[in-house]
């Protein structure tokens, strides 16, 4: 698999964690302070070993449908 640079992508190392909301994340999701979170923090690693990515997302309870397909 390649990105849009055409860097091939080896893999993408997933964590999945509970969180509770705090005063920032209650602000941008319009949810209770102390609300039940899931995070997901994601880093992208070339072919070569290289990480070229990060990402980290904040999913409501109920708004997340996840999937894992193992070969």
């Amino acid at each position: 698999v390649k990105n849009r640079l055409g860097i091939s992508i080896r893999l993408i190392e997933a964590h999945i964690t509970a969180v509770n909301a705090d005063s920032m994340l209650t602000k941008n999701l319009k949810v209770e302070n102390g609300s039940a979170l899931l995070l997901i923090k994601e880093i992208i690693i070339s072919n070569e070993g290289e990480k070229i990515g990060f990402s980290e997302n904040y999913f409501c309870p109920g708004k997340l449908d996840f999937r894992v397909n193992r070969t």
